[in-house]
């Protein structure tokens, strides 16, 4: 099932992703982290995402 978020949500995201440094993706999925950790009760969590096409040296460490 998709999740459509609006587009006054949209915009808030987007501000709190310029305010932070980040990008839209990174801003949601540390909001699905959050809520994953709520509903599970644990406080680390493990979640992948495919990285392909994303060779750039400078951020090889970030992603693992």
């Amino acid at each position: 099932m998709p999740v459509v978020i609006d587009a006054d949500l949209t915009r808030g995201l987007r501000r709190l992703s310029r305010e932070h440094g980040t990008t839209l993706f990174m801003t949601v999925l540390a909001a699905w982290a959050a809520v994953l950790s709520r509903l599970s009760g644990q406080d680390d969590l493990v979640i992948g995402v495919p990285s392909a096409n994303r060779g750039r040296r400078e951020i090889e460490e970030l992603m693992h």
